[in-house]
């Protein structure tokens, strides 16, 4: 279903409550970037739905309460004389895609917002303030929660997720909010330094390459590049590097497990980088 962003010469802004609730035929649903609000359980107990898309540009400021939510089917449960209960309770719900970071002017996400759904990523975009009760409660399988915000969001309790995912520049104020049970990204191309080497994000978010050194990361003719940054593995050298250091550099040292993926991301530096503990060079083969 792809609704429209305007019927009649007039602009869809709104779904209103309970609009598709319980339409079990509903398999991909496109929302345009007109709507700026999701209202109670406009989409609950849709089962099969899998694949929410906002149109890019979304102006969604709200989602609300059990908007995409799933529920329990507790038809399989009978009780023993003793009042005990056996059998399996089973959450009915296809979501496992949306991508929400599309909507950058969305502030509210309302109670139980994607209860029981499959989803197993989902970004918050940096505009969200407020979030409700139980909204990721997933129950069954790992879910990852990715903030953009340098500001965490107003919570009404524990997320229950697996994962959290917060700005390598707001860890502090994310760990107030969370404690430690938070991990640090980085955008595409930001950098940090350790121990005198700079590093630089990867556009896939995903891995660090060596962007730059100081004369304080030599030591007796070697560097040593980390394994990782917070969780992030260094998997490149980028071309040029090295070049204010070239003369005084013989050994580049890696971490084993990054060994192969430098073999052809070494930036030029091939004949000067050996695993950590180790003779092997990269141009050895």
């Amino acid at each position: 279903l792809t609704i429209p962003g305007n019927v009649n010469d007039c602009e869809v802004n709104a779904i209103n409550e309970e609009a598709a609730k319980g339409l079990g035929s509903l398999t991909t649903l496109t929302i345009p970037a007109s709507v700026e609000t999701i209202g109670y359980q406009a989409f609950y107990q849709c089962t099969g739905l899998s694949t929410v898309t906002f149109e890019e540009g979304s102006r969604l400021k709200s989602i609300g309460t059990e908007a995409f939510a799933g529920y329990e089917d507790d038809s399989n449960i009978s009780y023993d004389e003793g009042g005990l209960p056996t059998g399996e309770i089973v959450f009915v719900h296809q979501l496992s895609s949306i991508n929400l970071e599309a909507c950058t002017q969305l502030e509210t996400i309302g109670d139980r917002a994607f209860h029981y759904s499959k989803l197993s990523k989902i970004i918050i975009p940096a505009s969200v303030k407020t979030i409700g009760t139980c909204v990721f409660d997933i129950h069954y399988h790992s879910l990852t929660v990715k903030f953009c915000g340098t500001t965490p969001p107003t919570f009404n309790e524990d997320l229950y997720v697996d994962k959290i995912l917060v700005p390598a520049s707001a860890l502090a104020a994310y760990q107030e909010t969370f404690g430690n049970s938070v991990t640090p990204y980085y955008f595409a191309g930001e950098e940090t330094t350790v121990d005198g080497i700079t590093y630089i994000m990867g556009e896939d978010e995903e891995h660090f390459a060596v962007k730059s050194i100081t004369g304080s990361a030599i030591s007796a003719g070697a560097i040593t590049i980390a394994k990782d940054v917070n969780g992030y593995a260094v998997t490149s050298i980028s071309n040029n590097a090295l070049d204010n250091f070239d003369n005084e550099i013989e050994y580049i040292i890696v971490a084993e497990e990054n060994y192969e993926s430098l073999q052809s991301n070494a930036g030029g530096y091939e004949n000067k980088v050996y695993v950590n503990g180790g003779t092997k060079a990269l141009n050895d083969g």
